[in-house]
């Protein structure tokens, strides 16, 4: 028997067993089917009638900042995904909902609040990858972490098992992505996390066997090190990355020494050994290229989950325009960060700001990010 799987888990998993059983006996209606999901197929993603889908959307990012119009206009401007997060053992303690000891251990108010922002994406027909954001756990918590406290992973897989179980019967669950950026320290290993992954994906196949799992790299999903994390024990799992590239531009405060001023796209910069580079759309392509031959050499889909620099970041709309045509010219699922975000100016990550006068839209973003998600 899986050691994750906890008392109370068996317990209501034999309630229902017995409920099922009177429900039948007295001749009820058989259970509602479940609803279709995505299927894998080698490097592709396949709709519930075959057909290869390309997702392309946004992050809801920043939790609590949704509202219930922005499915419907997500999909107006073309977008079919949206990766959205319920954050556990996070730094943010207005964010984290974790709350040991309550049901699937998050907070009663976090809970209604996910369902209800998971509501408002399928209903407006969007598909939804639900991540777990978890920045102690996956490495900024030296002293308790996944690798290092067994009873915090118990707990972590546990809430794991009680999300896809809520979910089951959700339509349009496009995968769920297992731990946000995982950045365990030194001794921890890739290998390590790799297991780390297995051992989970093998917990929760035991509560839902068709939904499409989703990890990523090591160092905060370094796009170079796809290949560690590659997995055989599951043959539904798609693969996650960021693309902040090159770090040096895409946020201007980590420019270095070697660039007293802002990098301008496109032209020139040094990187942070101080080598002259050229920062252009050729640039963008070489910097793409580890994600597409991982995805090629080992038949799998890959998602560039975070894509974007911030507004600051001059030449901003040309490098925006520049990334989406790539992923347009390779099919590569991708969602922008972020939608919204709240007490914050025009020079930060996202679509829609709150800078306490209310939400303000980047209307030039907006053209791009529109023309950029036609079909």
């Amino acid at each position: 028997m899986n050691s994750f799987a906890s008392q109370p888990l068996r317990a209501i998993a034999a309630l229902a067993l017995s409920i099922s059983a009177i429900g039948n006996a007295a001749g009820a209606a058989p259970a509602p089917a479940e609803p279709a999901r995505l299927t894998v197929s080698g490097s592709q993603l396949l709709t519930p009638d075959g057909k290869p889908i390309w997702l392309r959307g946004f992050n809801w990012g920043r939790w609590g900042t949704a509202l219930p119009e922005d499915g419907v206009a997500n999909g107006q401007r073309g977008a079919n995904v949206v990766r959205l997060p319920f954050r556990w053992y996070f730094n943010g303690p207005k964010a984290d909902i974790r709350q040991t000891g309550a049901p699937g251990n998050l907070s009663p108010a976090g809970l209604a609040k996910l369902d209800e922002t998971v509501r408002w994406a399928t209903e407006a027909g969007l598909w939804v990858v639900l991540f777990a954001g978890s920045d102690k756990g996956a490495g900024d918590s030296r002293e308790n972490n996944y690798w290092n406290d067994p009873a915090l992973k118990r707990e972590f897989f546990d809430t794991w098992a009680f999300v896809v179980q809520r979910y089951r019967n959700t339509p349009r669950i496009a995968a769920y992505e297992l731990l946000s950026e995982p950045h365990p320290k030194k001794p921890v290993t890739t290998p390590q996390l790799r297991g780390f992954y297995e051992e989970l994906i093998t917990h929760i196949r035991r509560y839902d066997t068709r939904t499409p799992l989703m990890i990523g790299p090591n160092d905060h999903y370094d796009i170079g090190q796809l290949q560690g994390v590659h997995t055989r024990v599951d043959d539904k799992v798609i693969y996650a990355t960021n693309f902040y590239l090159p770090t040096e531009y895409c946020k201007p405060s980590r420019r270095g020494d070697h660039n007293p001023n802002p990098i301008v796209y496109p032209g020139p910069y040094r990187d942070r050994r101080g080598v002259a580079r050229q920062l252009d759309a050729a640039a963008l392509a070489a910097a793409l290229q580890p994600a597409l031959d991982f995805r090629e050499r080992n038949k799998v889909p890959v998602f560039i989950d975070q894509i974007g620099c911030v507004s600051a970041a001059p030449g901003v709309l040309p490098y925006t325009r520049d990334l989406l045509a790539l992923m347009r010219k390779h099919q590569m699922h991708w969602a922008f960060w972020t939608y919204r975000v709240y007490h914050a100016g025009p020079d930060e990550h996202g679509l829609w700001y709150d800078d306490g006068k209310g939400w303000k839209l980047k209307t030039e973003l907006d053209a791009v990010l529109r023309a950029a998600m036609v079909p």
